[in-house]
């Protein structure tokens, strides 16, 4: 029963869709408008794997524009977007409270400092990380990441760009199932803040009931980190000194 829950839980999530506004700016003084278009995305997903495709369909309504995925770059409310972050994380960021999308522009000018393209294979890189790193947390030395084929990491991300939910939990309720003999060590958490700094907040303790601990061993610690992605290095040095006064979040 449990598993037919995580799994139709899971299924549900991955199908969660939002609305989202395009518009072109053009960074020029002719005066010309592009009608903004419109589209759903998942929110499990994320813009590098489908900016290719919004950037064609743009194009193809108005041959005069000149889009080139190396160098446009996103903006929402006046704020550059950080691309890496999965598209429900930004539409909750950045979406007014009294609009039912969220609108992007394409910027076609000078990239503001610090806000560097990440192509597909990029994107493709950092969300293995992501998911080593969190498994690490859960399994520590018995993590599973690492013993899994080539074939399989593959497969992980190309039912996310493909959209094919059974493949993707085919590979993915492996990292997720915890049991009396093999009990997850932490709980991975990542939390976005809008305009907050990298840093380490109070360690807090909590109490799991997947599964129940016995009564020999200790409470968990779990450290909630605000998280900026694009100081993940930093999380991957901590990790890797083995700091014994907190445990890193990925």
């Amino acid at each position: 029963m449990a598993g037919e829950f995580d799994y139709e839980v899971s299924r549900k999530l991955w199908e969660a869709a939002v609305p989202i506004e395009f518009q072109v700016d053009r960074d020029d003084e002719s005066g010309d408008t592009c009608r903004p278009s419109y589209t759903m995305l998942p929110r499990c997903g994320y813009l590098p794997v489908h900016l290719a495709k919004i950037l064609e369909q743009t194009k193809a309504r108005d041959e005069s524009l000149k889009l080139d995925f190396e160098k446009v770059w996103l903006e929402s409310n006046g704020s550059p977007l950080k691309v890496y972050y999965p598209i429900g994380v930004l539409f909750d960021l950045h979406k007014p409270p009294d609009s039912p999308t969220m609108t992007i522009i394409i910027k076609t000018g000078p990239r503001p400092d610090g806000v560097l393209p990440v192509s597909k294979d990029a994107m493709e890189a950092m969300f293995m990380q992501t998911l080593k790193e969190a498994n690490y947390l859960k399994r520590r030395k018995d993590e599973i990441v690492s013993s899994m084929k080539i074939d399989e990491h593959k497969q992980l991300w190309s039912s996310l760009v493909h959209d094919r939910f059974d493949d993707f939990w085919g590979v993915n309720r492996r990292l997720m199932e915890s049991t009396e003999e093999r009990p997850f060590h932490d709980i991975p958490i990542r939390l976005y803040v809008t305009g907050q700094p990298f840093r380490q907040v109070t360690t807090i303790n909590l109490r799991t009931s997947f599964p129940r601990r016995k009564k020999s061993q200790r409470e968990q610690t779990v450290c909630l980190k605000p998280m900026r992605t694009d100081n993940e290095s930093t999380v991957i040095n901590a990790l890797a000194k083995g700091n014994s006064n907190m445990k890193w979040v990925a």
